[in-house]
């Protein structure tokens, strides 16, 4: 499988109504079963990372990108040399907007943009081009290479029709790996020793993702920021609140206040900006997340960073476009471990393996590096992990908490207007976008691309808006259909996909042998043999699915759920002429 390596974990089995893995496959593997059990009556009755040179080991976290106070200018690095080149300044003045497509006329508008990960950076350079005076509040003090969120993101065909509309897709290619062009080795403690493969096809057509890391993808939008000087991205500022009692919302972050037209939350799965639209608004219940079980929620996952082109023994070092799963010699599951790393395009950037286990495993209960470092050596006594992991890095392994996969959920509402008087005049539009109204755990690798389908779509529903009243300098009347008509295309596009994540590829941690094996199963029926056989009938799995990017996440769980319906249709069908093949001559009898 090409999923072997990514951020995954051990996960328990789950069921959604009559979607669970045991259910699916019992369908898929009766339809299969019960016409070879009909064929003697069938006879008969004839039906139809950061630049390398930069990086260090200790401490940690390196920055490259230096902040210029907490609230000022940023300064970033030539990427080439390292140096530090004083024109790559955003100033932290307003200046004229780079654009004049903003749907708001009479006036330049204003946006306050909470969060500065990829969702928020693609907000903004999506408002900055629309013409806004665009305010960035993250809470980090700079983009830095954080070895605890070293994580890759797969961007797909979904992501790049983002990065297609800002020209950033040669970027990508650039600082990425393309899924059609990386190998992974499967390292094992045993004679089969390291075997090497092409992660398969699954579907021939599609167009190429790419493997880039969290810190890659940060540096690729701010770049792009950068050349928007109505963009600022104020650093080291944790948004507050909203204040509503005047006709604008005022934001406060710390010292900084805004009085925007249009508030962005792009702040995550635990969004303040979702709460204070929910106090605002009234509709708690509308804005609160909506949680369903999955097979791998719950899971605690670390990373422990290790050096570029790390040994695997004496002859051999890892190279940074292939993908390693390293296997445990550990029998024990609450004792046995798995390092999946995935491709980097920097030869010279340091590797991140995944840890990923159940909450009750031992490795969260060690509590310094000798207890890190003799885990590992037990685990992986075949590959120098004294060569591969300091001391510093063990300790800071042991003493970091790690995270936890969420329920996959997402909220039924996505914006809101907050100050408006009771004529629903005046006011500032709000809208969520990212985590804040889906979240889930990384299966299927969308979290970053439904981010950024996100903005797509609200850049659509502004266009849209605008068109609709030309001529019309009511700022607010737009922005509030703007937001209307972007929450009634994305809600149930979020629905379609947490519902598509509870069963779309849950079994790719081998922590339930069993439902991971029967999950093949349907897996392999649907995609390779019903959906081939009858392709009017039955479709594909939805990770098959996915992949083509002209298909909503909504039209994938509606085809998902209608192709397991035929599954019991015929299986009942099936049933029934088993029962009369068996059972009616007695009847005549």
């Amino acid at each position: 499988s090409p999923f072997d390596c990514g951020a995954r974990a051990s996960v328990k089995l789950c069921c959604l109504g009559r979607h669970s893995i045991y259910g699916d496959t019992l369908g898929s593997m009766m339809i299969v079963v019960i016409p070879l059990a009909l064929l003697p009556l069938a006879v008969s009755t004839r039906p139809s990372v950061p630049s390398p040179h930069r990086l260090r080991f200790s401490p940690r976290i390196h920055s490259l990108y230096r902040g210029g106070g907490r609230h000022g200018s940023m300064v970033v690095g030539n990427h080439e040399t390292g140096a530090m080149d004083s024109s790559s300044t955003i100033s932290a003045t307003s200046t004229t907007p780079s654009s004049s497509s903003s749907p708001l006329k009479g006036r330049q508008p204003c946006a306050v943009v909470v969060g500065g990960g990829p969702g928020g950076l693609a907000a903004s350079i999506m408002l900055a081009e629309k013409g806004y005076d665009v305010k960035v509040l993250e809470k980090r003090e700079a983009v830095t290479y954080e070895p605890t969120r070293a994580y890759l993101y797969l961007i797909d065909a979904r992501g790049q029709k983002f990065t297609e509309r800002f020209n950033l897709t040669d970027k990508l290619k650039r600082k990425g790996v393309s899924s059609l062009n990386y190998t992974i080795a499967r390292v094992y403690p045993d004679k089969r020793g390291t075997t090497r493969s092409v992660p398969p096809m699954l579907s021939p057509d599609r167009k190429a993702s790419y493997w880039i890391s969290r810190y890659e993808m940060l540096k690729l939008l701010t770049e792009k920021a950068e050349e928007y000087p109505n963009i600022e991205i104020h650093y080291g500022s944790s948004f507050t609140t909203i204040d509503a009692k005047g006709d604008q919302a005022l934001v406060s972050a710390g010292h900084l206040e805004f009085t925007p037209d249009l508030i962005v939350g792009a702040d995550g799965v635990a969004s303040k900006v979702r709460e204070v639209c929910a106090e605002l608004s009234g509709d708690h219940e509308g804005f609160e997340p909506i949680k369903y079980p999955s097979a791998s929620s719950n899971l605690r996952y670390k990373m422990i960073t290790l050096p570029p082109r790390f040994p695997l023994n004496k002859e051999e070092r890892s190279e940074g476009r292939q993908a390693y799963a390293i296997y445990s010699k550990v029998k024990d599951p609450k004792k046995k471990g798995k390092l999946g790393l995935l491709p980097v395009a920097q030869e010279d950037s340091p590797r991140t393996a995944n840890i990923i286990q159940k909450p009750d495993h031992v490795i969260w209960d060690m509590k310094d590096g000798d207890q890190v470092m003799a885990w590992l050596s037990e685990n992986f006594p075949h590959i120098p992990i004294a060569d591969i992991v300091s001391k510093e890095e063990a300790a800071a392994f042991a003493s970091e908490r790690g995270g936890q996969f969420p329920d996959p959920q997402y909220t039924k509402r996505i914006q809101a207007t907050i100050g408006a008087n009771a004529q629903g005049e005046k006011g500032t539009t709000c809208v969520l976008v990212g985590d804040s109204i889906h979240a889930f755990p990384p299966d299927l690798g969308q979290g970053v691309n439904a981010a950024l389908d996100d903005v797509c779509d609200f850049e659509a529903a502004l266009d849209a808006a605008a068109e609709a009243k030309t001529g019309q300098k009511d700022q607010t009347a737009i922005l509030k259909t703007a937001a209307q008509s972007y929450e009634k295309l994305r809600v149930p596009e979020s629905e379609g996909l947490i519902k598509v994540m509870q069963i779309g590829f849950p079994y790719q941690y081998g922590q339930d042998p069993l439902a991971e094996k029967l999950w093949m199963v349907n897996f392999v029926l649907r995609s390779f043999v019903l959906s081939k056989i009858l392709p009017r009938v039955f479709y594909p799995a939805a990770v098959i699915m996915l992949q083509d990017a002209t298909l909503r996440y909504s039209e994938v769980w509606r085809r998902e759920q209608q192709t397991t319906r035929r599954l019991f249709a015929f299986l009942g069908l099936g049933a029934a002429l088993v029962f009369f093949r068996q059972f009616m001559p007695l009847l005549l009898a």
